[in-house]
């Protein structure tokens, strides 16, 4: 799937769990947790919706905008394997299209590391005891190792192109 795609399917997943969030929140909702992982600020299902959705739209423009980016960035701002192979002006549309996958490539894991943060909300929500313990964690350690296997994945796509 080509970064722009799991973008786009992130996007529309994260907006899915918002709108999902919106009817099925309880009256109170927990909508930040201490280090210990329990609520220590609370607020309407409305308030929360917003919030998230605030953060999901920042998040979602600036990675656009990112991968916009890689067409009019210059090759002194990023670092590539063999820097100087695609600094060449033969290579650089490669280059610039691979750097654009890999902003909506990281993009979309941060949407989905959103909408996961919207489902782990609903369930905390739910429970009379609320805490993030130990699912907010987990979670967080998920994000962790895809960010870095994604990242070590995309890193084949800096190899040479074939012939050179």
């Amino acid at each position: 799937m080509t970064g722009r795609r799991f973008y786009w399917l992130a996007v529309t997943i994260w907006a899915a769990c918002l709108v999902v969030e919106w009817f099925v929140l309880p009256d109170l909702v927990p909508l930040h947790f201490g280090a210990d992982g329990t609520p220590d600020r609370w607020g309407t299902p409305t308030r929360a919706v917003l919030e998230m959705g605030a953060v999901g739209i920042g998040v979602g423009v600036l990675f656009f905008a990112l991968a916009m980016s890689a067409w009019r960035l210059p090759f002194s701002m990023v670092t590539l394997p063999d820097q100087d192979f695609w600094e060449r002006p033969e290579n650089q549309r490669v280059a610039r299209r691979r750097l654009q996958d890999d902003m909506y490539h990281l993009g979309a894991l941060v949407m989905l590391l959103l909408a996961a943060v919207s489902v782990l909300t609903m369930v905390v929500a739910e429970d009379p005891t609320p805490s993030l313990w130990p699912w907010g964690l987990l979670l967080l350690a998920l994000f962790v190792v895809g960010f870095v296997v994604a990242t070590v994945l995309r890193m084949r796509f800096y190899k040479r192109l074939p012939g050179e």
